[in-house]
């Protein structure tokens, strides 16, 4: 009579081999390919928000670089268009003032934003710094035509 063949019946059992199986193996590998898709994911966004970062960072320091100078000039602050930065060639700046509620005050407002360099239009993200300066430090006169009505963050594609 013939008896069938029984790993267990001669002595193997799954405790004592040496080997992983097949299955096994490709479970491991896509628990690992799972894991490695969503390092990767957070690393992307790691990575744009360190841009986001640095760029915020500049434009903070440009905007409080510029105010700097103007309030140490001698001569009163004139309003400005939007007009490229010197040293940020993607890097646009618009001074504006306002009668403040306070009398004698007025509200100086310095926005900064990134540009993109191939279309034009902005890239990145938009900083203001507003400081109140004293009535004579205001150079008030007729803006020109070009600087009336221009938005510094109007979509240039409607």
């Amino acid at each position: 009579m013939r008896t069938k063949f029984s790993p267990f019946a001669a002595g193997f059992s799954r405790c004592n081999r040496s080997a992983y199986t097949l299955l096994e193996i490709l479970v491991a590998l896509g628990i690992l390919v799972i894991g490695m898709a969503a390092v990767f994911g957070v690393s992307g966004m790691a990575r744009k928000q360190a841009v986001a970062s640095a760029d915020l960072a500049t434009a903070q320091l440009a905007c409080h670089s510029v105010l700097n100078e103007l309030l140490a000039q001698e001569e009163p602050i004139q309003m400005e268009g939007p007009k490229s930065m010197e040293g940020l060639p993607d890097w646009k700046l618009q001074i504006e003032f306002q009668p403040a509620a306070r009398q004698g005050l007025y509200s100086l407002q310095l926005t900064v934003q990134k540009y993109d360099s191939r279309g034009g239009w902005p890239a990145g993200p938009v900083y203001r710094l507003v400081r109140w300066v004293p009535e004579h430090r205001v150079k008030i006169e007729q803006m020109s035509d070009e600087i009336k009505g221009v938005d510094l963050f109007e979509n240039p594609f409607p």
